[in-house]
């Protein structure tokens, strides 16, 4: 405990009153020479085989492969974001761009040096990463000097990790560890969006309690939910003018826009799919039922949809159904090219109120204005 508390102590005092002095360096130094002199009785690194490892392929057969495959995965899932997320929170720090495919590219390629070497699976880690950005590293020379070091270590200097305390070592990485706890990015998700901090919370308590792998598949998980359930409940409004302009807004946030009589101008605000094609349904329907006077025909804005799938699409067949009924007509505006197709191979295109579908919301309420005078 001394030897670790004691290290961090010289990484931290060094970092602020010597910034140019490498102190995991110095904590290294002093932790075996404490060891090597004063014959304390401490867990060290100790011997380790020696000499430069035999390059070729492993000893394995076509029988383990199917055995290997689960693991390999496993490890893939856990080195790569860990590796692009340690990247991304130095390249922030450092205010320079990551290529997150380079970054897979390299990790895969260390990978197979690492296995024909007979060597462990590697990747960017934090701990090691820190402590070199904390030791002034800038740039891959740094990793290139480490290799260097490590065959020297394997050839001549393997006899000083015998006296290298354990727990030194932990209290670089400890210190390395706490640039990753990022306070202030916290207090921003706390100030943007809730759920996102609570989302990060939530991935750190799994990652320390379930470990890595299982954390991350957490937070790939509670992601994915995520989305599904803000897709699931996508933002919608009911458009008026802005008076003066050909312009749209949504009417709750600007009181002043102004609506035509008996026709719903509305807006959805994503994809339609299996699981909020319901809500443009009813509100459309609810909206229609507390009009006053009553809605004649329905605007629909759809330049946020930007996929129909089959369930959104039998919705819309169902909306038109029961439109009809009402004798309401059903007219869109603003609507992709893709949609368009999907829309004409649904049936939903011919159904619609002349000329169906406009370029812009301004030329439907036009139209529908004209249509009217008319009429």
């Amino acid at each position: 405990m001394a030897i670790g508390l004691g290290s961090i102590a010289v990484i931290l005092l060094l970092r602020r009153l010597v910034p140019a002095v490498p102190g995991a360096l110095v904590a290294v130094v002093l932790g075996s020479l404490l060891v090597a002199l004063a014959d304390v009785d401490v867990d060290v690194v100790g011997a380790f085989p020696t000499g430069l490892p035999t390059v070729g392929l492993p000893e394995v057969t076509w029988g383990d492969v199917g055995g290997l495959v689960g693991p390999a995965f496993a490890i893939a899932l856990l080195v790569y974001p860990d590796s692009v997320l340690t990247g991304q929170s130095l390249a922030t720090a450092g205010r320079y761009r990551l290529s997150a495919n380079r970054e897979f590219f390299g990790i895969g390629a260390a990978n197979v040096g690492s296995g024909v070497l007979g060597g462990f699976a590697v990747n960017g880690s934090q701990s090691r990463s820190f402590v070199l950005r904390d030791a002034g590293a800038r740039t891959q020379v740094a990793n290139l000097v480490a290799a260097v070091l490590v065959v020297l270590t394997l050839l001549l200097l393997a006899p000083a990790f015998d006296y290298l305390p354990t727990a030194v070592l932990a209290g670089i990485v400890i210190v390395a560890g706490l640039g990753l706890l990022a306070v202030d990015e916290f207090r921003a998700l706390w100030r943007y969006r809730r759920v996102e901090f609570w989302l990060g919370i939530t991935t750190a308590v799994a990652v320390l309690v379930l470990g890595m792998l299982v954390g991350i598949l957490v937070a790939v998980g509670l992601s994915l939910l995520q989305v599904v359930l803000r897709a699931a409940s996508p933002h919608d409004a009911i458009l008026g003018r802005l008076p003066g302009t050909d312009t749209y807004r949504d009417t709750v946030d600007h009181p002043d826009a102004q609506t035509t009589p008996g026709l719903l101008v509305y807006r959805f605000d994503a994809s339609l799919f299996f699981a909020n094609a319901a809500q443009l349904r009813d509100t459309i329907l609810a909206t229609i039922d507390a009009a006053e006077p009553p809605i004649a025909r329905v605007l629909l804005d759809c330049e946020l949809i930007y996929d129909i799938d089959s369930t959104g699409a039998q919705t819309l067949t169902e909306l038109l159904d029961t439109l009809d009924q009402r004798g309401v007509e059903l007219t869109l505006a603003r609507v992709r090219t893709e949609i368009r197709d999907e829309l004409d191979t649904a049936g939903i295109t011919a159904r619609l109120a002349p000329p169906g579908i406009h370029l812009e919301v301004d030329d439907g309420v036009r139209e529908y204005e004209g249509h009217t005078n008319n009429t």
